[in-house]
């Protein structure tokens, strides 16, 4: 039986917050990439061309995600070595999305769950959780 995966871009956010999406620089695969924060996602999510790209080794999954314009099935990649804001991420499993969207990789739950996140007048700050074990790069 296919799991179904929720997610919803973080545009209300983005709205109310500033008038940019909330964008933090990082890596995938040694690669650099602007990670959209999206606190609807359960999981890192990226596109298929991105994982492709970033040469990820995509894995066919008969997992399903509900999004803005329906139902997709979906593939499945391992992150190995992400990186947030210089900060370096234990291995994520993330969505594979068919296609070319989202064009920046969101970064869901699964990674947030690492950092605190502040908002504070349009500034977004994401600091490492207490007892992360996650790593500022030098």
């Amino acid at each position: 039986m296919a799991r179904v995966f929720a997610f919803v871009f973080f545009y209300f956010c983005e709205v109310l917050v500033s008038a940019s999406p909330l964008l933090v620089s990082g890596e995938i695969a040694g690669h650099p990439v602007v990670w959209l924060v999206d606190t609807g996602a359960s999981e890192p999510v990226l596109s298929r061309q991105m994982a492709i790209r970033l040469g990820l080794e995509i894995q066919a999954s008969t997992d399903q995600v509900a999004h803005s314009t329906g139902i997709s099935t979906v593939a499945r990649a391992w992150l190995r070595g992400a990186v947030i804001d210089q900060h370096q991420l234990p291995d994520l499993s993330a969505i594979v999305m068919p296609g070319e969207h989202p064009k920046h990789p969101l970064m869901g739950l699964s990674a947030l769950r690492y950092f605190t996140l502040t908002l504070d007048q349009g500034q977004m700050t994401l600091e490492p959780a207490r007892s992360s074990g996650i790593i500022r790069q030098p």
